[in-house]
């Protein structure tokens, strides 16, 4: 159904050594350093594709037609060949070897889960209508209603199938006939060969969750987790693709499968719509880096959409920063090592530059040298050497001048300091290429933990008397780019981000508030009461092996403000609500029908009696959701402090097993009203804990859960999982 090549590349980032950063390539945000500490890339150019010369290219995914029968994209890491007749080919090459896979779909078919029966659909696949463009293949009608493509894009190679309206009809009515229906899933049959050169690591045959192929160094070559796609499937719970493998000589035949009820259910709420196997992985860049120069004798001047920045004794200084640092690493880090990383581009050498925190939160702004009077339309609220943002916004002294070790972050107009005058680090730059600042991993852990504003570094010449030209974030390429390196606090627990996160108003019964910085949740004496509904859509499958054990559950939020001493209860919800939608009355809306889906009870009232078969997608009926023992007492002296609800270990189970959907939870409380941080915060986004005792499976490691194609991703010594800790 989908099986994605896909290599996030960076193959060996050396460290900063005397101050010096080495040229890298960019394309790996995440990679592991040992068993416990990782690192993580944010901003820079995407340039991950290594030439056979060993030099670094910019990736080219474009489809070229070879004769009648053959695409190809060979400007790449993964390089691809695609026969007409739907044989696909991917070729990586490592150190002198080149390691293939190729891959072809078979058929569909129905799948009998307990028994492991099978029964053709359709074993003859068509593959005479044909057509390609620059980056996707593309066969119409491989079976009757059934497309198949493959597609490139940036550092990936994808291969879906795509069922039309009219083949779903057809399935659903055959599946109703079944009188073992919830035993039934719909599959198709994928078989791949592989190079003699590659070990299949993994090499179990079954239904397993993961696949690892190939070692290389740090990185492996991964069969991944790939769910169903549909129209609005981006804020609803993901629906796992399964696999089962078995070998067949020296091929290799996988039935990629999805339970056909789950299916029906999707096909009944969008009728009209394709379903489709794929879920699209790319190396994407960053907007979290922003980066300004101003200039002395310019002084009303803003140079923030310069493709360069200039660095020039007290004239020409610049700024950098990175945002967002807790949500590019995710909860639970503790960072030991930050960086900034520049390319130089020209100047005289050698020359001193030293990096400085500063204290007031400057506007980049995007003008090439517009002067910023008391006109927004000429720029104003935009950093200059006068201004940090506007005309009532200046540096204490012009230029970010006055500098100070005991200040503080603070939006003083002429008041307050500008920087510290302490160095974080200091630079000897001897020529062009990639130059390093080390930052305090304290300042770093502030920025992380929402301790310090994220004001990033001022950087000024101290010697030399040289102009020294660095690469911009507009620039074309070699952009600057930020690491750090962290660990998180022990095995056993993984964590997830709150990324799904509204309440329900009962004072208002149509307000949507998905976009709101913090949740309200009250019992009122006036009005219907007010909820707040919280999900993820990280899966925890992908860390936490089926033969694992939960053991605890924990959702943390942070309280801004409690009204009265109370108690703050978590129950599960049912239904998967998708933010940009829910009130108090409705739980989604399909764009495609124009149809709201409603709650079964206004207010997700509508309380289920147990945990089985407690998830639906109807639309004012089915349960809103199911009472829990979670709940946790909260007091008046408890503003500005984590709250930890746990959150039973049946939901727990249930969620990692796929025999129920996990639809997050729903927050109410039993008094008063209090106000939580929600996941569109500036910093404190509530977070899901899991923690676990770890399983056998035998003698196999099956590292991680679901599948979803191949991928050369950072090697994971053991299960492939991300450990974290508590706030």
């Amino acid at each position: 159904m989908n099986s994605k090549i896909y290599l996030l590349v960076s193959l060996l980032i050396l460290l900063l050594v005397g101050g010096v950063m080495a040229k890298t390539p960019v394309g790996l945000k995440k990679w592991k350093v040992d068993d416990t500490t990782f690192t993580k890339r944010i901003g820079g150019t995407i340039c991950n594709y290594e030439k056979l010369d060993k030099t670094w290219a910019a990736i080219v995914n474009d489809f070229e037609v070879e004769g009648d029968s053959v695409v190809y994209a060979d400007k790449a890491v993964l390089r691809t060949r695609v026969n007409k007749n739907g044989v696909s080919k991917v070729m990586l090459t490592w150190g002198d070897q080149e390691y293939t896979i190729t891959q072809k779909l078979l058929g569909i078919g129905w799948l009998k889960i307990s028994t492991r029966q099978s029964k053709w659909i359709d074993s003859t696949m068509n593959w005479s209508n044909f057509s390609v463009d620059s980056n996707i293949a593309k066969w119409t009608g491989v079976s009757p209603a059934v497309d198949y493509r493959v597609r490139k894009s940036n550092g990936t190679v994808e291969h879906g199938i795509f069922f039309k309206p009219a083949f779903l009809d057809s399935a659903v009515i055959l599946y109703n006939q079944r009188s073992d229906s919830l035993d039934i899933a719909l599959a198709n049959v994928m078989v791949y060969t592989l190079s003699t050169n590659i070990d299949n690591a993994d090499s179990a045959m079954g239904d397993l969750p993961k696949r690892r192929l190939k070692d290389f160094g740090y990185y492996s070559f991964n069969l991944r987790n790939q769910w169903l796609r549909f129209p609005g499937c981006d804020t609803l719970p993901k629906i796992p693709v399964r696999q089962y493998w078995e070998r067949r000589g020296t091929k290799i035949i996988c039935i990629e499968y999805v339970m056909m009820s789950k299916i029906k259910k999707v096909h009944e709420a969008y009728p009209s719509a394709t379903i489709w196997h794929n879920d699209i992985a790319t190396i994407d860049g960053t907007t979290n880096v922003e980066d300004a120069r101003t200039y002395k004798y310019g002084a009303d001047g803003n140079y923030g959409g310069e493709s360069f920045l200039q660095i020039y004794s007290n004239s020409y200084p610049c700024f950098i920063r990175v945002k967002n640092v807790a949500s590019e690493l995710g909860p639970g880090a503790t960072i030991s090592a930050c960086a900034c990383s520049v390319y130089v581009a020209a100047g005289g050498f050698p020359v001193v530059v030293d990096g400085y925190r500063v204290f007031k939160p400057w506007n980049e702004g995007a003008l090439t040298g517009g002067a910023n009077p008391d006109d927004a339309a000429f720029g104003e609220g935009v950093v200059t050497s006068n201004d940090w943002s506007n005309d009532d916004e200046e540096w204490t002294t012009a230029g970010c001048e006055s500098a100070d070790d005991g200040g503080s972050d603070n939006s003083g107009d002429g008041t307050g300091a500008d920087r510290k005058a302490t160095a974080e680090s200091s630079v000897n730059v001897t020529g062009k290429g990639w130059w390093g600042w080390s930052i305090t991993s304290g300042l770093a852990q502030d920025w992380y933990d929402g301790d310090a504003n994220e004001n990033g570094i001022f950087m000024t010449e101290i010697s030399g008397g040289y102009i020294t030209n660095i690469t911009s974030t507009e620039g074309a390429s070699n952009q600057p780019f930020w690491t750090f390196t962290y660990t998180y606090s022990s095995a056993g627990r993984v964590a997830f981000y709150a990324d799904v996160c509204t309440w329900l108003d009962g004072g208002s019964h149509t307000t949507n508030y998905g976009t709101a910085d913090s949740l309200t949740v009250k019992h009122s004496l006036f009005d219907d009461d007010s909820y707040a509904v919280l999900r993820h859509t990280g899966s925890i499958t992908d860390s936490i092996d089926t033969y694992d054990t939960i053991k605890a559950g924990t959702l943390y939020v942070y309280c801004e403000n409690v009204v009265q001493n109370l108690t703050l209860s978590l129950d599960r919800a049912c239904k998967g609500f998708n933010e940009a939608y829910t009130t108090f009355n409705v739980w989604n809306y399909n764009t495609e029908s124009e149809q709201y889906f409603e709650w079964g009870t206004a207010g997700a009232l509508s309380q289920g009696a147990t945990c089985d078969e407690c998830d639906n997608i109807g639309d004012g009926t089915g349960d809103d959701y199911v009472d829990s023992t979670g709940s946790i007492s909260v007091s008046t002296t408890d503003d500005g402090v984590w709250l930890g609800i746990p959150i039973p270990v049946c939901h727990i189970t249930d969620w990692l097993s796929d025999s129920d959907e996990n639809n997050g939870v729903k927050l109410s409380c039993s008094a008063s009203q209090l106000t939580l941080s929600s996941d569109d915060a500036a910093s404190r986004k509530p977070y899901f804990v899991y923690r676990y005792a770890e399983g056998s499976a035998g003698e196999e490691e099956y590292y991680g859960a679901h599948h979803q194609g191949w991928s050369a991703t950072a090697h994971e010594q053991g299960k492939s999982r991300t450990a974290h800790k508590g706030p």
